[in-house]
């Protein structure tokens, strides 16, 4: 049986996470421990957990490890972060409005604007990363997925992301995104994982996400790593 686990459940833009202390957890978060709590079945359930514990860099409040339900680590959630940054407030980690975090993909400098608001920078989006070997300078390829061949852009923001554009809203809404996700997951050539971002050209701007840790279930209202990733896929 789980030894018992203190944590709070938070959510940002209907994706929930689990926070929990390092400090007060009886057991090291292996990839099995961290389905486990995941899955609304057997734990609490949520998209991931928020593990915070002293950073052993000085200037950091905090250092954040961030787990995907499928067990795996992620590098960066801006909604995850976001929650994690006012727990660290409310739990009286620190008083001040604007501090540091360390994170796998750097630091991260929120700003506090109210009791249940903050601003973060996501830091600067990249066209090539590691999640992309081998990969051109700006990010651009083809890929084979769901029977048709479809143009994208690699965007990494600590995260990776494969962008795909469309002519139109509905063909965008048309879309088995539970059938084309796993291929267009694996497809770009050299890519070790990516997260999918599919949105129509056609106004007003609408974006569906799919999230290979999620199983490509429908994900949260809006994501802030794969809205830095529109952004730069537009440029």
């Amino acid at each position: 049986m789980m030894a018992a686990v203190r944590f709070e459940k938070w959510q940002a833009l209907g994706n929930d996470y689990l926070i929990v202390e390092a400090a007060g957890l009886p057991f090291e978060l292996t990839p099995e421990r961290v389905r486990r709590l995941c899955d609304p079945h057997f734990g609490p359930g949520g998209d991931g957990i928020l593990e915070l514990s002293e950073s052993p860099e000085p200037g950091y409040v905090a250092r954040l490890r961030i787990f995907n339900p499928d067990g795996s680590e992620a590098e960066l959630s801006g909604n995850g972060a976001r929650e994690a940054i006012l727990y660290l407030r409310r739990r009286g980690w620190t008083d001040a409005d604007t501090f540091s975090i360390e994170t796998i993909a750097g630091e991260i400098r929120p700003t506090i604007t109210s009791e249940t608001t903050c601003r973060v920078d996501m830091g600067r989006a990249r066209l090539t990363s590691k999640d992309f070997p081998g990969g051109p300078e700006d990010g651009c390829g083809e890929l084979d997925a769901g029977g048709r061949r479809w143009r994208f852009q690699h965007v990494s923001i600590g995260n990776p992301q494969c962008a795909i554009r469309l002519d139109s809203e509905g063909e965008l809404q048309a879309l088995d995104l539970g059938a084309v996700g796993p291929e267009i997951q694996t497809a770009p050539p050299g890519s070790t994982s990516s997260t999918g971002l599919l949105r129509a050209l056609a106004e007003p701007r609408v974006a569906r996400l799919l999230d290979t840790a999620l199983g490509f279930r429908p994900r949260p209202l809006a994501s802030s790593s794969r809205r830095c990733a529109d952004s730069r896929s537009e440029e």
